[in-house]
């Protein structure tokens, strides 16, 4: 278990996590719509995952940094999680019915792992690594996809 941020970002887990075909693809806006559907569907986990983050987060933190949490979950609780709603309706898929993939599975250990470290650093830099993807991602890249063009407006 790692017990610093230096240590997370040097984990070959997380390494492997987010250095892949698929991340690549995602953050040069070339995603294939079979593929952005597959990654919706896992994705909605580790938003859940997020938000016991943001909880463990607004737990151990001062006043300051927990209202700053506080707003942070709540758009991830609201916005995102509508997202999700909307996506999975349309795509005509029941949440309750999705296995989760094994990196997925991995993943949400790992982040659970971090999680119950109780480490304020360790926990902040996993979610702020977490994070940086979806900024490149979405960040003023006026996609064509529907999917990416929600994202990047939330």
């Amino acid at each position: 278990m790692p017990d610093n941020s230096m240590e997370l970002i040097g984990n070959s887990r997380f390494k492997e996590a987010v250095n892949t075909q698929f991340a690549r693809l995602l953050i040069e806006n070339h995603c294939p719509e079979n593929l952005l559907k597959k990654y919706f569907i896992q994705d909605y986990f580790f938003v859940l995952e997020d938000i016991k983050v943001l909880n463990k987060l607004i737990d151990i933190s001062n006043d300051n940094y927990a209202e700053k949490f506080r707003r942070f979950k709540h758009i991830v609780e609201n916005d995102e999680i509508k997202f999700f709603t909307d996506f999975f309706v349309k795509n005509n898929i029941n949440s309750k019915n999705i296995e989760l993939s094994t990196c997925t599975k991995e993943y949400i250990n790992f982040m659970d792992e971090v999680i119950n470290s109780n480490d304020f650093v360790l926990i902040l830099s996993m979610l702020l690594a977490g994070e940086w993807i979806y900024l490149e991602t979405f960040s003023n890249k006026n996609s064509q996809n529907d999917y990416i063009n929600t994202w990047e407006k939330l």
